[in-house]
């Protein structure tokens, strides 16, 4: 996941340089916040995706909470390296 959102930043980052003019001050200022802009969209997305929604008799559905713990099994690189077969 973080992969794929460093790679679309700098695709991003990339297209808009080419189109933007390199001695404007706007330019200068717009390139080094891509980042905090997609930080941006993240969490306005995790809002909106969070927000409880009502159905039709007033009941409130249960939402998921993205930052809850779930017990998991260790991946298979911490495995191999405490030596589990």
């Amino acid at each position: 996941m973080a992969f794929s959102v460093a790679l679309a930043m700098g695709v991003v980052t990339n297209v808009i340089q080419r189109y933007l003019d390199p001695q404007s001050p706007f330019s200068a200022q717009i390139v080094p916040s891509i980042p905090f802009m997609f930080m941006l969209v993240f969490l306005l997305y995790c809002a909106v995706r969070a927000r409880p929604e009502v159905s039709g008799a007033g009941h409130r559905t249960p939402t998921i909470n993205p930052f809850r713990r779930t017990p998991r099994s260790p991946s298979p690189a911490v495995l191999v390296a405490v030596g589990y077969p």
